[in-house]
């Protein structure tokens, strides 16, 4: 009985240990760049085929802009490809990936170009008066 628990303990060690040393990812490439300006690239790459690069620079507004990209698989394998632009909007994604919400209704397109071609209704006089 107690070899049998030592032979399943054993196993069960030698399992864990396997399964730890298939998930160690290697760096295969890593570079960086970094100025007395602010900007900067950085890149890497794994042995599991992830990517990832960023660039940053300062923007026209004063700003920074940093866009870059990452790549991986997935579970099932597939290869994911990303990339982003974040700067005074905000963080912009980008990729076949995301999800894409319906077309805009026709009804509010139009109304939106009707909007467009008469600023005068939108006067600030308007809005005061409509708030009293």
């Amino acid at each position: 009985m107690f070899s049998k628990l030592v032979i399943l303990l054993f196993s069960f060690i030698i399992c864990t240990y396997a399964a730890v040393i298939q998930n160690l990812v290697a760096i295969l490439q890593y570079r960086a760049n970094l100025k007395p300006n602010g900007s900067f690239r950085w890149s890497y790459e794994s042995s599991d085929g992830s990517k990832q690069e960023q660039e940053g620079n300062e923007s026209i507004q004063g700003g920074q802009v940093i866009q870059g990209s990452f790549e991986h698989y997935d579970p099932d394998g597939a290869l994911r490809k990303n990339s982003f632009v974040a700067d005074e909007r905000g963080y912009i994604p980008s990729s076949e990936d995301l999800p894409v919400g319906p077309p805009i209704p026709d009804y509010i397109v139009r109304s939106l170009e009707r909007n467009a071609a008469h600023p005068e209704e939108e006067s600030p006089e308007y809005i005061e008066n409509s708030l009293n």
